[in-house]
């Protein structure tokens, strides 16, 4: 929970207002996820009838989709290259308000002179204000798109299954990677605290 409480307070320094330009690109972002997802299920449709065209030896369907899929290479290619914009341009905002911030309360009441030669808890500070908070930017910036992504995809093409197999089929297939995640989770062993004790080793 103390991990959690940091996290949302330095979002709320990224983040400083309900409505700016963080947000507004948040929205953008989850706009071309949606639109992403949509095009990875209009593909998969057209190849699904291009094998079809393909067993049934239909040159004229298979032209057709062929072609289909060349125009629909285009949108994806743009959207794409917008997912991956707005995600640099939401860890460079994050970055810049994260900045400004600790800037102002590293050089408030000769605050950075306690910390370079009378704290010694902290160590190069001046890497924390720097690439520590780009990397932090980076990260929660490409967080995101990494969890939302595989949600949206899960639920518009479980909702894509439904209408051809009904809400039985996608409802099992979920059941089935729960109950596999939960026994991978019994039998996997703890491949960190054996990492870490190899490593412990290796220093003596």
């Amino acid at each position: 929970m103390s991990f959690l409480r940091k996290v949302f307070k330095l979002i709320k320094i990224a983040i400083p207002k309900l409505i700016g330009k963080e947000t507004i690109s948040i929205v953008v972002l989850s706009a071309l996820l949606v639109l992403r997802t949509y095009l990875s299920i209009w593909v998969s449709d057209l190849k699904g009838s291009w094998v079809r065209a393909i067993v049934k030896r239909d040159l004229p369907s298979f032209i057709n989709k062929m072609i289909l899929m060349v125009i629909y290479s285009f949108p994806s290619a743009v959207v794409n290259s917008g997912l991956t914009y707005y995600n640099n341009i939401l860890g460079v905002y994050f970055r810049q308000n994260l900045t400004l911030y600790f800037q102002k309360e590293y050089l408030k009441s000769m605050c950075f002179y306690q910390i370079t030669n009378l704290d010694t808890r902290i160590a190069n500070p001046d890497q924390i204000f720097s690439s520590d908070i780009e990397l932090w930017s980076n990260a929660v910036a490409n967080l995101y798109s990494n969890v939302s992504k595989p949600l949206l995809d899960l639920i518009l093409m479980a909702r894509k299954l439904a209408e051809t197999m009904g809400y039985q089929g996608p409802t099992l297939m979920m059941l089935w990677y729960f109950f596999c995640s939960i026994v991978l989770k019994y039998v996997t062993p703890p491949f960190g605290d054996l990492i870490s004790t190899q490593q412990s080793k290796n220093l003596f």
